[in-house]
């Protein structure tokens, strides 16, 4: 009897092993190679938007506040109405005036119902592609995610049934506790010595310490905690957390909040990425 050409079973299991051994070298290096193209696709949104920064400022002489809020008698209040933040500020300069335009009303709150479109609209300059999560979330899973330590205010306008677009990057505030905004007395701005605030638009010449001195913009993992680009709605003290990130070591009461970033961007030159030395917290 001619014996077949085909192959046995051991030479069979020998080619499969061999193959999976292969793929098991291969496939971190692929994922690798993956993950730095995110990085590389990361560094570049952070330089954009360090671009877009420069722009503002170029035509505005100031660069954006971190976020704009006054009360009914035109007072500086943290937690007051507009709301708008430093990345709504930003969009003529990203190539986003037509959203603006169609979309953005900036003489009415963040929480206005005539926002609702905008402050929903996911933009991917504002996205780090490494965070695969969702691109939106409700105020009410941010507030849940600072943990029970501290208590949030009333719900009595249905803040915190809010849609956001989910962002990646949130300004720096310096390293004042978030939360210290509780101690601001009505009709003051909640300052600190980051390059980005309440109310701030600040200057090039409000940067004493050097240009290539001062961080600008940081990235935030939404492993870490939740943050936008559009703005903050009014009342509650976590709010701001969604748009600035400190660089202050949490402790006592404060601990569970999640307000860090990560990676930032250098005021001077925008392309060269900074790694923070403090962890992500």
């Amino acid at each position: 009897m001619k014996k077949g050409n085909g192959f046995t079973l051991l030479e069979l299991l020998v080619v499969i092993t061999i193959i999976g051994m292969l793929t098991s070298l291969i496939l971190p290096a692929v994922n690798m190679a993956r993950e730095s193209a995110r990085c590389i696709t990361c560094v570049n949104n952070m330089k954009q938007i360090g671009l877009a920064l420069h722009g503002y400022c170029e035509a505005r002489g100031c660069f954006p506040a971190a976020w704009v809020g006054f009360d009914e008698n035109n007072r500086p209040a943290p937690l007051g109405a507009t709301g708008w933040g430093w990345g709504a500020a930003l969009l003529p300069y990203i190539e986003q005036g037509n959203l603006q335009t169609a979309y953005v009303h900036y003489d009415l709150p963040v929480c206005h119902a005539d926002n609702t479109t905008a402050i929903g609209f996911s933009l991917r300059l504002f996205r780090c592609p490494s965070d695969s999560g969702n691109t939106t979330f409700t105020l009410d899973e941010f507030l849940k995610s600072h943990g029970d330590s501290h208590s949030h205010a009333d719900d009595s306008h249905g803040h915190h049934r809010l849609v956001m677009a989910l962002s990646n990057y949130v300004a720096s505030f310096g390293s004042t506790d978030i939360l210290e905004v509780e101690t601001i007395q009505p009709g003051e701005k909640f300052t600190s010595n980051g390059a980005f605030h309440h109310n701030s638009f600040l200057t090039p010449a409000s940067f004493t310490d050097g240009l290539g001195n001062t961080f600008l913009i940081g990235e935030r993992s939404s492993m870490v905690g939740l943050s936008t680009w559009s703005g903050i709605p009014d009342g509650d003290s976590c709010h701001p957390a969604l748009l600035v990130g400190t660089t202050f070591v949490k402790h006592g009461k404060h601990a569970g909040h999640a307000s860090g970033f990560r990676r930032s961007i250098n005021r001077k030159n925008p392309a060269i990425p900074f790694r923070r030395p403090t962890k992500a917290f």
